[in-house]
C-alpha cells in the first residue's frame, strides 16, 4: 500500500466530511442552555435529536484528528512551529469536547431515568471543577488550535488564503453566536464558513499528486 496516497486521501476526505457532520449536528441539535434546569428540560423534550447530535459530535471529533494532521503535514516544511502548536491545541480541544459529550450523554440518561427534578438538579445543578476544566479545555483548545493553524496556512500559503480567512471568520462568528446564548442561526452561519474553508483545503489536497503531497507542494494559490 502507498502510505502517502492513503494519508493524503484520508486527510482530504476528513477535511470535507468532518465540518459537514459538524454542521449537521448543529442544525439538528435542540437549543442548548447554560442553565441546568433548562438544559435538562430540553434533553427530556428532544431526547432523540439530542442523542443523534451528540453521537455526530463524537464522530466529527474523531475525524478531526486526521484532518488536523493533514493540515500539519501542509505546514511541516515552512510553518512547523505554528503547525505543531496549533495541532496540539486542536487535539487537546477535541479530547475535551469528546469528554464533554460524554457528560451530555450522561445527562440524557439521567433525564430519562424518571428521577424527579430536585434529584436531577442535585446531581447536575452545580458545575464541578472537572466539568469546568473539560469545558475550558474544549473551547480554548479548538479556538486556539484553529486560529494557529489558519495563521500558519495564511503565512506560508500552504493552502489558499481565502480558506484560511474563512476559518478565522468561522471563529469570530462562532464566538459571537456562543456569546449570544448559543444563537442557532449565527452558529449555523459560523459552521457553514468552516465547512467551505476546510472543504476548499480538502479538495486541494485530493487534487494533489502523491509526489506533491510528499514535498508539501500542491496546486496552492500564490496570489
Amino acid at each position: 500500500m502507498d502510505t502517502a496516497n492513503f494519508r493524503r486521501t484520508l486527510a482530504g476526505i476528513c477535511l470535507i466530511t468532518q465540518p459537514f457532520l459538524n454542521l449537521i449536528s448543529v442544525s439538528i441539535s435542540p437549543q442548548q442552555s447554560t442553565n441546568t434546569s433548562e438544559q435538562l428540560a430540553m434533553i427530556g423534550a428532544y431526547p432523540t435529536r439530542f442523542l443523534i447530535s451528540s453521537l455526530l459530535d463524537l464522530v466529527w471529533l474523531l475525524l478531526l484528528i486526521p484532518a488536523v494532521l493533514g493540515l500539519l503535514h501542509l505546514l511541516r516544511a515552512r510553518g512547523a512551529l505554528l503547525g505543531h502548536i496549533g495541532c496540539g491545541f486542536a487535539l487537546a480541544g477535541a479530547v475535551g469536547a469528546a469528554a464533554y459529550r460524554g457528560v451530555n450523554l450522561g445527562q440524557l440518561q439521567v433525564a430519562q431515568s424518571g428521577l424527579n427534578q430536585g434529584q436531577v438538579l442535585a446531581a447536575f445543578g452545580q458545575a464541578s471543577l472537572g466539568s469546568v476544566v473539560v469545558m475550558l479545555m474544549s473551547a480554548i483548545g479548538l479556538i486556539v488550535g484553529y486560529a494557529l493553524l489558519a495563521a500558519g496556512l495564511w503565512r506560508t500559503r500552504a493552502a489558499p488564503r481565502g480558506a484560511s480567512a474563512l476559518i478565522v471568520a468561522f471563529l469570530v462568528v462562532d464566538i459571537v453566536g456562543l456569546a449570544a446564548g448559543g444563537n442557532k442561526g449565527v452558529l449555523l452561519v459560523a459552521h457553514t464558513l468552516l465547512l467551505v474553508g476546510l472543504s476548499w483545503i480538502g479538495v486541494r489536497i485530493l487534487a494533489m499528486s502523491d509526489a506533491q503531497w510528499r514535498a508539501q507542494v500542491g496546486t496552492q494559490d500564490r496570489s
